[in-house]
């Protein structure tokens, strides 16, 4: 999946998923889950 289409899919700018892969923003639990159900992961698996 593309940062476009996380972003898409997660209601979130591209931006913002792109500071979050680089470590630049944190994203709240809130926000953390929409990005873990749009990946289709579970969101531990996102904090591992």
């Amino acid at each position: 999946m593309t940062q476009v289409q996380l972003s898409i899919a997660a209601g979130a700018s591209e931006d913002y998923i792109y500071r979050i892969e680089k470590g630049k923003r944190t994203p709240s639990l809130e926000r953390l889950y929409t990005i873990a159900s749009a990946l289709n992961v579970d969101m531990l698996d996102l904090l591992q």
